[in-house]
């Protein structure tokens, strides 16, 4: 034992050492030779020309391979906007080698300038004359940077996630949990292995439910993708102008099998990749009719590393319904599906530093939004807002109310709010105009909002403008499990005459039945003011008061946590 022991040790200290002196070290300088060439792309290629490693340079421009054996490796450095710089292969042994200095001298690319839709293109990467596959790879360098960025760990970021679903007839958010995380670079899909996306398509099926994936880095970047689709050169759109668009679609149409179809933007006076939008395709008509799509957008932070700033993927839901119709006699069943809400879940980076010290800098100018409350009954912490006509414009306010919308192009705009209130309520959203201005104060606005607005945006405006008030809640067991399908009677009294008192005790009661949602929810308008109100749960022999409380005219939304116990 002692022998093999000994054995072993000696081998792992072998092997230690051989994998640390297995190593390619070198620094990547501009073309003055002196200056550092910091975030640069830097690739390993064995013999056979296959990429074995890459990293980015560091602030002195310095990089570092560990190679997996000795041998002759090349080293290509890749630059946004220039042509690859291909260094002459280098023999690595176990023993050291000595380190590479790089001088940058390749030229610049300048991409094409687009009028019209090129020709669609589905041949291989490898002609590399043809100038769609040019730009493609322009894309694929600015998603190698993001994701070799991650893999280092000397980026630390910070961002908010959201899942929500929205009703499709009032764009009333019924659902929705936000979460904060912070650490390396977010990842905004978790996709699965390309290989298996091009079998199997962009949905799976698990207990009945379908799971749709989006194309993370690693699928963008791969050879199946790029051999499983054609692609197409677009000039700029309106809403991206200077920016050239490399179109993706499938090469062939598979029966059920969902796939994708999309553009990447690049500035085109930078080649800088900006955007990633797609669609899925093969879905249903009506789906595909009420979106089906998602977005990754990416900034290049100063220090010259690339990260995914903004993203999102929305999917239509659907409800099967039947209806039953009887014509001569027969009992007739007809079925329908019937978009009913929308789901959507995305993200936003807040923060970012770089060896801990540089800040994210925000790469579009920004509107300073603040969102206040009159009253302090109404929050406006972490509410939601969205820019109407552009649903991918999103931002979260802070613990105190303020948001940063950012790439909001100067003009009037309807800003559509919702409050973890209101998203309890399933109200629908309170709609604001702002003004954005060139520059100055135009550039920060300010939104207050009060308990009638909540009231208007759950009840009506009629209710709110009459002055009655919304009385919710939400209903627990004894266990603090949501009461599902419970059954309340909401009741009230009258408004007192002037000069009377309320009394705990009233003769007469006014009131209404509601049913809890699947959360425990429940809400009743046009509640009188100022009343006694008291909820009771029917069930059992007899129904159970829950709550007795007093409606002032100062209060035009109370909401109450119950809970019951069984009897």
């Amino acid at each position: 034992m002692r022998r093999a022991l000994v054995v072993a040790t000696l081998l792992a200290a072998l092997i230690a050492r051989s994998a640390a002196a297995q190593q390619l070290r070198g620094v990547v300088l501009f073309s003055d030779s002196t200056t550092p060439a910091r975030a640069m792309l830097v690739h390993a290629l064995d013999s056979t020309g296959a990429v074995v490693a890459r990293t980015l340079t560091t602030a002195l421009g310095a990089f570092t391979f560990t190679l997996p054996s000795d041998g002759r490796y090349s080293v290509r450095v890749l630059r946004i906007g220039f042509r690859p710089l291909n260094v002459p292969a280098v023999h690595v042994a176990a023993n050291g080698t000595p380190p590479l200095t790089i001088v940058l001298r390749s030229a610049p690319i300048t991409l094409p300038a687009i009028a019209v839709r090129g020709e669609r293109t589905c041949r291989s990467r490898t002609d590399s004359s043809l100038a769609v596959y040019g730009v493609w790879e322009e894309a694929r360098k600015a998603l190698q940077s993001a994701e070799a960025a991650s893999a280092l760990g000397n980026l630390t970021t910070e961002w908010f996630t959201y899942r929500r679903q929205v009703l499709a007839d009032s764009g009333s958010i019924y659902e929705e949990v936000v979460d904060e995380g912070r650490g390396r670079t977010p990842q905004p899909f978790v996709s699965v292995a390309p290989e298996s996306l091009a079998i199997g398509g962009y949905r799976r099926m698990r207990g009945g439910l379908a799971h749709y994936f989006g194309p993370d880095a690693a699928v963008l970047l791969s050879d199946v993708f790029l051999a499983g689709h054609c692609f197409a050169l677009l000039p700029s759109a309106t809403e991206h102008p200077g920016w050239v668009g490399v179109e993706f679609e499938p090469a062939q149409r598979r029966n059920n099998i969902i796939e994708i179809t999309g553009t990447a933007w690049l500035d085109r006076a930078t080649a800088e990749l900006r955007l990633v939008e797609f669609r899925y395709t093969n879905l249903p008509s009506d789906v595909q009719r009420a979106g089906a799509r998602g977005r990754i957008e990416l900034v290049r932070l100063p220090s010259g590393e690339f990260v995914i700033n903004r993203w999102f993927i929305t999917m239509a839901g659907v409800q099967e319904t039947r209806r039953e119709t009887r014509e001569f006699g027969l009992l007739h069943t007809d079925a329908r599906r019937v978009v009913t809400h929308a789901n959507l879940s995305g993200g936003e980076l807040r923060a970012a530093r770089v060896a801990g010290l540089e800040q994210y800098a925000l790469p579009n100018a920004q509107v300073t939004l603040t969102l206040a409350a009159d009253s302090g009954t109404v929050s406006t912490a972490f509410a939601s807002l969205t820019i109407a006509g552009d649903a991918n414009l999103n931002a979260l306010t802070d613990s105190a109310g303020v948001a940063r919308l950012v790439g909001l192009e100067d003009g009037d705009h309807l800003v559509r709010i919702v409050t973890p209130a209101m998203r309890d309520l399933v109200a629908r959203p309170i709609e604001r105009r702002i003004r954005v201005a060139a520059s100055g104060a135009g550039r920060a606005a300010s939104i207050t909002i009060n308990e009638r607005d909540l009231v208007a945006a759950v009840c009506g405006a009629e209710v709110a403008r009459r002055g009655n008030a919304l009385i919710a809640g939400v209903l627990r067991d004894g266990d603090g499990e949501l009461a599902v399908s419970d059954t309340l009677d909401v009741r009230w009294t009258k408004a007192p005459k002037q000069g009377e008192q309320l009394t705990t005790e009233p003769r007469e009661w006014n009131g209404k039945r509601v049913s809890t949602d699947e959360f425990g929810r429940w809400a009743v308008c046009d509640v009188p003011r100022p009343a006694m109100v008291a909820v009771l749960r029917l069930g059992g022999d007899k129904p159970r008061e829950l709550v007795r409380a007093r409606l002032s005219r100062d209060r035009q939304l109370v909401r109450f946590e119950l809970a019951h116990k069984s009897p």
